[in-house]
């Protein structure tokens, strides 16, 4: 049965993320995702993250759902009308670089009167990491040290 077969009455959620270099390892970004269940009716929700390629999950606020090689999922099952609901985690930079995080999120009206879904993003270079930045995207070639950093968007100086 398609949840989202009611397309007057949508939920609403905000859907916000950040993310912020750690003081003491400029290694480490420390990422916030911030939702509210803007609808009348409780929802439930599901976020996924999409990890960037060269970083790992080293902690989070809340217990992950599920983490495979690109994305963490989290579940709520019961967000009440304008709750706000916060993820903080944080991630290790393997290499410097430009790097775009991803967030999308599925709600579902419990009451069946509706879904909706929200997409966010955080851009952040990571700059000191001691390792050089590095592409898959030519074949193995790889562009001169000129201190630019490439990310899906392009290039950056």
């Amino acid at each position: 049965l398609d949840s989202a077969w009611l397309g007057c009455c949508a939920p609403d959620v905000s859907l916000e993320k950040k993310a912020q270099l750690d003081s003491s390892d400029p290694a480490v970004v420390h990422y916030t995702i911030m939702f509210r269940n803007d609808a009348n009716s409780s929802v439930a929700a599901k976020i996924t993250d999409e990890i960037p390629g060269d970083m790992r999950l080293l902690q989070s606020s809340l217990e992950p759902y599920s983490i495979d090689s690109n994305y963490i999922h989290w579940n709520f099952v019961n967000l009440r009308p304008g709750e706000l609901a916060t993820i903080e985690y944080s991630m290790r930079a393997a290499r410097n670089g430009a790097y775009t995080n991803r967030v999308h999120v599925d709600t579902s009206a419990l009451d069946g009167s509706g879904s909706g879904s929200a997409d966010a993003s955080a851009y952040i270079d990571v700059r000191e990491t001691g390792v050089g930045p590095k592409t898959v995207r030519y074949n193995g070639w790889q562009p001169p040290d000129w201190d630019l950093n490439t990310s899906e968007e392009g290039l950056s100086i």
